[in-house]
């Protein structure tokens, strides 16, 4: 019976998984809307006292959240829920690497590992100076702009002339 319900819990988690750093499941991004279950990899108590379901190896949380690499005092900080292993915000979020001076001195929530921002927003490869030029968001490694900008590549003149913003080495046009 237990296994029954552990796997109806697994089922129902309903992940969404955004990006995968590489096969070590404490660095993969997982996240869900409202209504649905986001599950992370953890341990029981910290599960239980994060309010989530625990499955024997997942803690399921109820969306909207984002279930990210992290460090527990960090993720603290930032109202995060802590799994064990990840770090989860109440919000779906993007995050990606960075650097945490960087990334909490543009609003940015750092979970230990990676730098968060609320809602979907597009994060690319750039430069610090031409990030902020392009109005976005440099959190030490990555330049993230609003979800309404398409980022690609191109040159920095072609990219002006288009009416877009140059992030050093993407140019990104709002949609």
């Amino acid at each position: 019976m237990k296994v029954i319900v552990a796997l109806l819990v697994l089922f129902a988690c309903g992940k969404h998984e955004d990006k995968v750093a590489n096969n070590d499941k404490a660095d993969k991004t997982e996240s869900a809307p409202e209504g649905d279950l986001v599950c992370a990899p953890g341990n029981n108590g910290d599960c239980l006292s994060a309010k989530g379901k625990w499955t024997g190896s997942q803690c399921c949380l109820a969306g909207p959240a984002t279930c990210i690499a992290g460090e527990k005092g960090d993720c603290m900080t930032i109202s995060g829920l802590w799994t064990g292993e990840q770090c989860c915000l109440k919000e779906q979020a993007k995050c990606v690497d960075g650097d945490k001076g960087e990334c909490t001195s543009v609003g940015g929530g750092w979970t230990g590992k990676q730098c968060c921002f609320k809602g979907l927003a597009n994060c690319v490869a750039g430069e610090k100076g031409a990030c902020m030029s392009a109005h976005g968001l440099w959190t030490g490694a990555k330049c993230c702009v609003p979800a309404s900008f398409t980022c690609t590549d191109g040159t920095v003149g072609d990219c002006t002339t288009a009416g877009g913003s140059w992030t050093g080495s993407q140019c990104c046009l709002k949609k």
